[in-house]
């Protein structure tokens, strides 16, 4: 899964995520999916439907993350890295369970064999979880803030209109090996290598 790969930075070779930077609260159905799209290894349990929605808010990133699955297994996880992008193999990974107490967010380091390794642990405020169900199947939320203030600890900036955030999101497994991203991965040597496109982050 994601835990065993490196980030590789491919300096926009598809079209960047626009993510808006709002003055004021925007509500998550306004907002553009990242969706899923790619899946590796792929899971006995078939390829599930998920997507990011996110905003910046006075140097906040607000996410959404919906997972279309009527019943993880309590070791799935959805997740997703961010970095500015002038960031040398540091990210931010934030990760999530349909269960509360299973938030971790973490500033991780690529490594050069291949892999990453969490160096810091950072606390935000707990997930909001919900669930329900719409015309794509049941499904289950998580959403909730990354603070600036722990973006700023992270990397000495929040993030704002104008800039770049390369990132990906994934879907995986701690106990099993298949993981979806919404950027496309590749094979190398020490493992998955995970590509990080641009966020582009633009005014409101």
């Amino acid at each position: 899964g994601p835990h065993a790969m490196a980030a590789r930075f491919s300096g926009g070779r598809s079209m960047p995520f626009l993510v808006t930077d709002s003055a004021v609260p925007l509500p998550a159905e306004t907002l553009p999916a990242l969706k899923l799209t790619h899946h590796y290894d792929v899971p006995t349990r078939g390829e599930v439907y998920a997507y990011l929605r996110c905003y910046v808010h006075k140097g906040a990133l607000c996410y959404n993350l919906l997972v279309f699955d009527e019943a993880p297994p309590p070791t799935a996880r959805i997740g997703f890295a961010l970095c500015p992008a002038e960031s040398e193999g540091e990210f931010l990974f934030a990760s999530f369970g349909r269960a509360p107490d299973s938030d971790a967010l973490a500033l991780c380091l690529t490594q050069p064999g291949g892999g990453y390794a969490a160096v810091r642990a950072f606390s935000a405020p707990a997930a909001r979880r919900s669930a329900g169900e719409d015309e794509q199947g049941p499904y289950w939320c998580a959403e909730g803030v990354l603070p600036a203030q722990v973006l700023c600890e992270a990397f000495g900036k929040a993030p704002r209109a104008g800039e770049f955030w390369p990132g990906n999101v994934f879907l995986y497994d701690t106990a099993a090996p298949g993981f979806g991203a919404a950027f496309p991965c590749e094979r190398g040597p020490g493992g998955w290598l995970a590509r990080f496109e641009p966020f582009m982050v633009v005014p409101y």
